[in-house]
């Protein structure tokens, strides 16, 4: 069954109110992962918000910089890959530092990790 054509019914605001909800709630669900705080599975999203920050400081510190490192790490190659051609990274005022030549072993391994 496929009912993908549903969506062309349905309004913008509708569809981009319904991916602001589940991407709050796929947040909200991850954090504890990335805090390191062990709270019990909650059925609504503001009860596990409520636990997070009631339990915020049994934060493991180790855990905590490793998922926001990691975070970090991945929004800068995914702002790195779509900087442009190698014209564009040479005048940027960040990427001008990074690898620019396609050919080069340190552009192709870091495009690896992006």
């Amino acid at each position: 069954l496929r009912f993908g054509f549903v969506v062309d019914f349905m309004s913008h605001s509708v569809m981009s109110s319904f991916c602001t909800a589940s991407g709050v709630i796929i947040a909200t669900s991850q954090l504890k992962h990335v805090l390191g705080i062990n709270i019990k599975r909650h059925k609504y999203w503001w009860e596990t918000a409520y636990d997070l920050c009631k339990n915020l400081p049994e934060t493991d510190p180790a855990t905590a910089l490793l998922g926001f490192t990691l975070l970090a790490m991945l929004t800068f190659f995914k702002k790195w890959k779509q900087a442009g051609n190698e014209a564009k990274r040479s005048k940027s005022l960040i990427w001008r530092f990074f690898p620019k030549n396609k050919d080069s072993c340190a552009f192709k391994s870091m495009k690896m990790c992006a």
